[in-house]
């Protein structure tokens, strides 16, 4: 018994010894600099000023009583929606054509992976450049096949936000697709061939077998991109800089600009932590829902 309780504290000794420098590493990085965040958001400092008073809630109201806070609140909500959105459908149905053709899965497994690879900064500069007036890649394509009154793809509002939702779906719609094959290749072939058998034809396999077994996989793809989406400052950065009339200025950018352009960093503090509030509570419903699922 003696001996016993020596080994249980020797490995609560050696479980202490291992844990404790990364609890440190985590206390340094994670969670120190989530509480400065927090305690800036109640006080008014702004960079080269030292002032750290208590205010209260007086950020959070002047945020919520703010036109441009509250469109940047709904443009977060429009990229997140129409990535997601336009990745699920894109990714979930090339996956699914190359999990049923087989032709070059391998080949093609590697060069769709290359989105993914490429830094999100200089996706957002190909895509600017692609995206360019008169000579950009797109419109000259346009104007090759006759059409000649080509749209100012960045300079429109409406089409600014377009933009950044393509840009986005383009870079991790590969992500999508890998997830899906996976899911795919963990299917068994039995229900498969008896679909074939009774006369199914390639949308009523997917549509009622496919997709409801991939509900897990699906569900698990949303959460990831959730997690993703909310950071697209550098393709915004990079194409549009928040533009044209803050149209493209989302939570992230805002929180940016104020921060080193108008030097508010209380103010900035309070839309951060805002931001991960949000991201808390989506990713907690996610979760709980993918959990029920799995039950």
């Amino acid at each position: 018994m003696k001996n016993h309780l020596t080994i249980k504290k020797e490995e609560r000794i050696v479980a202490a010894v291992t844990l404790t420098p990364v609890m440190i590493i985590l206390f340094i990085f994670i969670i120190a600099p989530i509480l400065s965040i927090i305690y800036f958001s109640f006080t008014p400092v702004d960079l080269g000023m030292t002032d750290f008073s208590f205010i209260g809630l007086k950020n959070y109201i002047k945020l919520f009583s703010t036109d441009t806070f509250l469109d940047a609140l709904i443009t977060t909500i429009i990229f997140l929606v129409g990535t997601i959105i336009l990745q699920l459908i894109s990714g979930i149905g090339i996956a699914i054509l190359i999990f049923k053709t087989k032709f070059l899965k391998g080949f093609m497994r590697t060069i769709i992976l290359v989105p993914m690879i490429i830094s999100p900064i200089i996706v957002g500069i190909m895509w600017r450049i692609i995206l360019m007036p008169g000579y950009g890649g797109l419109n000259l394509l346009l104007q090759t096949i006759g059409i000649s009154n080509t749209p100012p793809w960045l300079s429109v509002p409406f089409l600014a936000r377009i933009s950044i939702i393509i840009t986005a779906t383009w870079e991790w719609t590969p992500f999508v697709i890998l997830l899906t094959l996976a899911g795919l290749e963990s299917l068994p072939e039995e229900p498969f061939e008896a679909l074939q058998i009774d006369g199914a034809n390639f949308i009523q396999e997917n549509i009622y077998y496919t997709l409801p077994m991939l509900k897990n996989v699906i569900a698990v793809i949303i959460v990831f991109r959730i997690i993703e989406g909310l950071k697209i400052f550098p393709i915004i950065y990079a194409m549009t800089r928040g533009g044209p009339a803050n149209a493209t200025t989302d939570l992230t950018f805002f929180i940016y600009r104020q921060t080193f352009q108008f030097f508010k960093v209380g103010y900035a503090s309070a839309s951060a932590v805002i931001l991960l509030l949000v991201t808390i509570i989506v990713i907690v419903l996610m979760s709980r829902t993918f959990i029920n699922k799995m039950k």
